[in-house]
């Protein structure tokens, strides 16, 4: 069946993972060359609800046996994965009761996944339509400072970006409290 080009208008981001090269690389407590102080204090004392996964499936990728990135505590819990939905590996009898520290060996090396990771970020695309990201100031699935950094990155770029921080806002209340933002600058994006 013949494919049609799509015609791209805007792009809505909300929360949107980015920066996961270096949030991969400092899961197991140390910090690459170049990270900021700002961007240390957020991947510190993470748990493993969202990046657990995350590293696993980029030990995949990056063909890394995964014996050689997660602990034997961590490892016990990787079939869950299969087993549960991912609102589910956020409890504390999952992923989410762990630490990113405990989850990572700490000899692992990580490097190789990070390029893996690296290459499925949002960072490394400078959009070349119009951009809103939204994010909650009170997030603890994605920290505000990855969004912050995105934006950072695509201003200088000189991507066209609108950025609203939703103060109150976590992860999932800020789908509902930043509608009516949303709905406002699709409506504005689409009418040209």
């Amino acid at each position: 069946m013949p494919t049609r080009p799509v015609d791209l208008v805007g792009i809505v981001a909300i929360a949107p993972p980015s920066q996961l090269g270096v949030v991969v690389e400092m899961s197991d407590g140390g910090a690459p060359a170049g990270t900021s102080a700002d961007e240390a204090a957020a991947a510190e004392g993470q748990d493993a609800g969202f990046l657990g996964p995350l590293v696993v499936a980029a030990a995949r990728t990056a063909d890394v046996p995964v014996e050689q990135v997660v602990s034997p505590q961590g490892r016990r819990l990787l079939p869950q994965l299969e087993q549960r939905c991912i609102a589910e590996l956020f409890r504390d009898d999952s992923f989410g009761g762990m630490q990113l520290t405990d989850f990572v060996r700490g000899d692992a090396d990580l490097s190789r996944m990070r390029r893996t990771v690296g290459t499925n970020d949002a960072a490394e695309v400078l959009p070349q339509v119009p951009v809103l990201l939204v994010h909650g100031d009170r997030d603890t699935t994605v920290p505000v400072l990855l969004s912050d950094r995105l934006a950072e990155q695509y201003e200088e770029q000189g991507a066209d970006l609108e950025y609203e921080r939703v103060t109150g806002a976590d992860h999932i209340s800020v789908l509902t409290e930043g509608e009516p933002r949303v709905r406002a600058w699709v409506d504005r994006v689409f009418a040209g």
